[in-house]
């Protein structure tokens, strides 16, 4: 599945998972027994690691469309609207 779509072998699959040694590239553990997904730029194809289903997902559900640079401003605004 991995070398159809993501156009890599299991070798590159599995130097880039010991790079990573062995853990999701974001949260830096790996809760699902070695199964980390190929994250990839969607409008480049270019892959960036390996993360677990959940950091996966995340990415998937908030960058669709939103940058990042939004994204943290928003976080890091500590707004919090019950004192509004």
């Amino acid at each position: 599945h991995i070398s159809r779509t993501f156009n890599i072998s299991a070798e590159q699959y599995k130097k880039i998972f010991d790079l990573q040694n062995g853990v999701c590239a974001l949260c830096q553990k790996n809760k699902y027994r070695n199964n980390l997904s190929v994250d990839h730029d969607h409008l480049t194809g270019r892959i960036r690691g390996l993360l677990c289903v959940r950091c996966n997902a995340g990415i998937a559900a908030l960058f669709d469309g939103v940058s990042v640079t939004r994204i943290v401003a928003y976080i890091e605004s500590n707004l919090d609207w019950r004192n509004a």
